[in-house]
């Protein structure tokens, strides 16, 4: 990236003033390489321990990810980065919720008195006295009013009167102390480390990185230990099944490069993919950050002149252009200018611009299916079983090297013993008599690393299936879109019936709000947006799980990566690019399959402790045995940590990608957990039992029987004996009929017809759907209690669990009351009144339909909001995978304790022992089983009395489901419809006038 990125930025140590920081907090995201069992997570996550600026640090094995939450002023990107490499991992930034460099001067505000703030490079610091020794320089220098060194970027920032000391005589004096400096840039001081000059409020980063090399949670557990006490980072995580770290930061005290740079310290190959900045507000009102890919820059003033063409721009905040790296970094609104705007200005100079998101979705595509995992392990299983190369001895080395110890260093400790014990034994038949024949295992060694290399080709072959879900939600999304040039002539056109005018077929990452997309049968719909013209059945089942095609029509809403049918649309984008459904819902999953489980904190703390035992009994092994030594090689080469740290994430991965295929998106080990303890979901009645729309519910005559509307004017319908007409003079004469001058001026009232919510189609069968998962139902409603008591009675709600008349602050209270009697609480809403409540609740359940509060508040968003049997469906999900994941731990740790004493010659007087190369087999063996046990979740399917089918035939048969709560559920149900029978929809007495 750019030089004048914010890993040239620190805070400045002012001489003269004691300014106090506000605290701020990022969240970076890393991907990290090279981690294989959970004492890979627990080692990188040991090197975070009492780091100062550390606000959390959650590491995924399965996602090869890590999540830093952190103070940006204490600990930075680039620290994390180096704490997770100093671990023997490599890591790469993924994304940073906030940009890694201010605005260049001109832009981002006035300077200050004449002062500059200059950044100078320095080579050569090892410590804080280092450091020290530069600040000290400067104590008494004319023009100087302060100085900042950051040890972690290798950076000093000095803020001087160019009047008075040059930046190149600044250079000096720091040259002068021993050390090696270049200056990097110099700006006005008013400017510095600012974003703009109405922007004073602190921001953050979230910085994705990808890491290669990972292998076990060693290898997390490594690098997260890398960026414990960094000033500067927030939070920092790693997902090992997705190769990425994710780091919250200040840039202006860590930059991304410098995050990745830690990565690669600890041994792992680290690269930033994206840095997103954290805001809130409406996504157009506020700033964004893209980087391109330049193709046809030659020479640094090609590159000044697209970097100032992109200045001039309006909507643009600042652009930097690099010529190294052929990349363009430009902050800018987007309310203002869009993305296909900026490529224009790029090629107007015979020069082509791609925004790297593509870049990013192909390499993450690439890491989710291991590609690159299986080709090296089927590599390193031929080359090793032919020519017995140690393959696992680097990153052994990298672990030992910063003290922690993973899988790698098992298997370098088993083949090394078993070779260099053969070494000594033929040592010792030479120069011993008599000169017998020596026991020797160096097939040994060869067969370990062949019979590894093998399981750990086949472990990623299985652990590349578990995304595939979430691969085919990225995928969903088409490569190119056909829009009209001029949305705005195209529009006029439509409405009167001209030609739109003409065609473009542009790339889909530069579609832009309001423009409008052509969609021919059987495209792929490239964003959102509402139809303008045409009609169509579209296929929305990869996206919402809607088994069947929906008809749009003008004015309905398109949702991108969903399928056109046979017809042709056009539609106005209303979100693009990262904003849309799609791409919501793929941040979602992804966040949701780094997160961890808590149940996978205890299980990656095993593993941390696993590694270091296990040599310890080796040891004993080797003391007890001494002659047969080589069983303490069986000892090191059977023990594996990685089922065990594999246990869990790779369930929550495959379970989480079930969920999403069905349109149950849950956001998190910890949701998902703590759905499996709920004993009482608490609904809201408008929009999540009922359809929120009012339709006519009873009248003491038929004439509603086909009730139609006409918005404005009055209701038709049509009974059996006659036609009838409702509404004003208007419709009525609309009507051919003619209205008598009378009746108009003495009318006279006939019928009275009650209107009412209509209850969702299968809302009854859910509230018994988790009735028998033993669950309690309770309803709150702000509507009064006569309307809301006749929801429940229709649902079968006990009305002693119906609160009406319920306030927002209201229903935040009764969950607390349910909370502090001990009950485990899921609240399911859909409005911006139910986000407080859902976000209070245990596990908070949104429909997608609602509003976007609600659904950021809840813990599992329900795609299909007219089908609530999605909620029992969830749950049930959810205790399927918390009980896959129990039975992959307890095989992990079954496997380890029956067969370790085995391998430590236990049984050896009965004439049993384990030889280290079956004890290799069997090791290699315990990773795939577990990843193949978490795969068979892909089987799962909601029972079948969980659907409305099923629960209609079981009431036709009078059978109840299997083991489902509570006996004679038919003939419960019966006796209640035998009750309600002639009631009508809503309680408002009808009588003639």
């Amino acid at each position: 990236m750019s030089s004048s990125k914010s890993e040239d930025e620190v805070p400045l140590m002012d001489f003269g003033d004691d300014r106090g920081e506000e605290k701020k907090l990022a969240r970076t995201t890393i991907a990290i390489d090279g981690m294989t069992c959970g004492a890979c997570t627990s080692a990188i996550e040991g090197g975070f321990t009492n780091v100062d600026g550390l606000e959390s640090f959650t590491i995924s094995l399965i996602m090869e990810r890590a999540v830093a939450i952190h103070d940006v002023a204490k600990l930075s990107t680039e620290r994390i980065v180096e704490i997770i490499e100093d671990r023997g991992f490599d890591a790469t930034v993924v994304s940073s919720d906030i940009k890694g460099r201010s605005p260049r001067s001109g832009r981002g505000g006035a300077s200050t008195s004449g002062l500059v703030a200059t950044v100078i490079a320095v080579e050569g610091m090892t410590c804080a006295s280092c450091s020290s020794s530069i600040e000290g320089a400067f104590r008494n220098v004319d023009g100087v009013q302060s100085i900042a060194v950051d040890l972690g970027t290798d950076r000093a920032v000095a803020t001087h009167d160019p009047a008075k000391i040059s930046a190149e005589k600044v250079a000096e004096i720091i040259e002068d102390r021993g050390f090696d400096v270049k200056v990097v840039r110099s700006e006005p001081a008013g400017g510095y480390g600012r974003r703009s000059v109405s922007d004073s409020t602190p921001h953050l980063a979230t910085t994705t990185i990808a890491v290669e090399g990972m292998t076990c949670g060693a290898c997390t557990a490594a690098i997260e230990g890398g960026f414990k006490g960094v000033a500067g980072i927030g939070s920092f995580m790693v997902s090992l099944a997705t190769e990425r770290a994710v780091a919250v930061h200040d840039p202006n005290v860590i930059s991304t490069e410098k995050i990745a740079e830690i990565i690669d310290g600890r041994g792992f190959e680290a690269k930033v993919i994206s840095t997103d900045l954290q805001g809130s507000g409406d996504r157009g009102a506020k700033e964004d950050t893209i980087i391109f890919k330049i193709f046809g820059m030659n020479s640094e003033e090609d590159a000044m002149r697209l970097e100032n063409s992109f200045r001039t721009c309006e909507g643009v905040i600042d652009a930097v252009v690099t010529l190294p790296d052929g990349k363009a970094e430009i902050e800018y609104y987007p309310s203002k200018i869009g993305v296909r705007n900026l490529v224009d200005i790029a090629e107007l100079l015979n020069m082509d611009a791609l925004p790297t998101d593509r870049e990013e979705n192909s390499a993450q595509l690439e890491s989710l299916a291991k590609t690159r995992e299986i080709k090296q392990w089927q590599h390193a299983f031929w080359f090793s079983l032919y020519f017995a190369v140690p393959v696992f001895y680097r990153s052994a080395f990298k672990s030992l090297k910063h003290g922690s110890a993973t899988m790698d260093v098992l298997v370098v400790l088993g083949t090394s013993a078993a070779f260099f014990f053969s070494i000594v034994a033929m040592f010792m038949s030479i120069m011993c008599s008599p000169h017998s024949k020596p026991s020797t295992v160096f097939d040994t060694s060869t067969m370990l690393i062949t019979f590894i290399s093998l399981g750990r080709y086949l472990e990623n072959r299985a652990k590349g299936q578990t995304s595939k879900a979430l691969s085919r939600l990225m995928s969903l999304a088409p490569s190119m879109a056909t829009i009209y040039v001029d949305p705005e002539k195209a529009g006029l056109s439509m409405e009167s019936g001209d030609s739109a005018g003409e065609e473009r077929t542009i790339p889909t990452e530069l579609i832009q709000v309001n423009d409008i997309v052509i969609v021919r049968p059987g495209d792929k719909i490239p964003a959102d947006g509402t139809v303008v013209a045409g009609e169509s059945y579209v296929d929305e089942s990869m996206v919402t799980g809607e088994a069947m095609p929906i008809l749009k029509r003008k004015g309905a809403l398109l949702i991108g990566g969903t399928v056109n049918g046979a017809g042709r649309l056009d539609f106005r984008v209303t979100r693009a690019g990262r904003d849309t459904q799609l791409s919501q819902i793929v941040k979602l999953v992804q966040e949701a399959q780094t997160s961890r489980a808590p149940i996978q904190r205890m299980a990656d703390i095993l593993a941390g402790y696993f590694v270091p035992s296990v040599i310890a009994l080796g040891l004993i092994t080797f003391v007890g045995w001494m002659i047969l030594s080589h069983l303490c090689i069986s000892v090191i080469v059977f023990a594996c940590p990685c089922a065990l740290g594999l246990s869990t994430p790779t369930a929550v991965m495959v379970g989480t990608g079930v969920g999403a295929e069905q349109g149950i998106l849950v956001k998190g080990g910890a949701a998902l957990e703590t759905a499996t303890k709920i004993t009482q979901v608490v609904l809201d009645k408008t929009g999540t039992i009922t359809i929120g729309r009012m339709t006519v519910a009873v009248s003491k005559q038929a004439i509603t029987t086909a009730a139609r509307e006409h918005l404005g004017l009055g209701p038709a319908a049509e009974p059996k004996a006659y036609k009838v007409l409702v509404g004003n003079t208007k419709f009525l004469n609309e009507s051919g009929i003619e209205v008598p001058e009378e009746a108009v001026n003495e009318p006279k009232g006939v019928r009275l017809a009650a209107l009412s919510d209509e209850l969702k189609p299968d809302a009854k069968y859910a509230v018994e759907a988790l009735r028998r998962l033993g669950v309690k139902i309770s309803m709150v409603t702000g509507d009064q209690e006569a309307p809301a008591q006749q929801v429940a009675k229709q649902v079968g709600i006990p009305l002693s669990m119906v609160h009406s008349s319920v306030s927002p602050d209201r229903k935040q209270e009764i969950i607390k009351s349910l909370q502090a009697s001990g009950e485990i609480v899921a609240m399911v809403g859909d409005g911006i009144n139910d986000s407080p409540a859902l976000a209070t609740a245990d596990v908070g359940i949104a429909m997608s339909s609602g509003t976007d509060v609600a659904v950021e508040a809840a813990d599992i968003v329900i795609m299909r909001p007219q089908s609530l049997l999605d909620i029992p469906a969830a749950l049930h999900l959810a205790k399927t995978i918390f009980g896959r994941i129990k039975l992959n731990l307890l095989w992990a740790c079954f496997y380890n304790i029956l067969g370790l004493p085995f391998a430590m010659g236990f049984f050896l007087p009965l004439g049993l022992h384990l030889h280290p190369m079956a004890a290799g087999a069997a090791m290699a063996a315990s990773s795939v089983s577990v990843v193949c046990s978490s795969l068979l979740l892909k089987l799962w399917r909601r029972p079948v009395w969980m659907t409305v089918d099923g629960m209609k035939a079981e009431e036709a048969s009078g059978l109840d489901a299997p083991g489902g709560p509570g006996m004679g559920w038919r003939s419960r149900w019966g006796r209640w419809r035998a009750g309600r029978a002639g009631d009508g929809y809503a309680p408002l007495g009808m009588e003639e006038v």
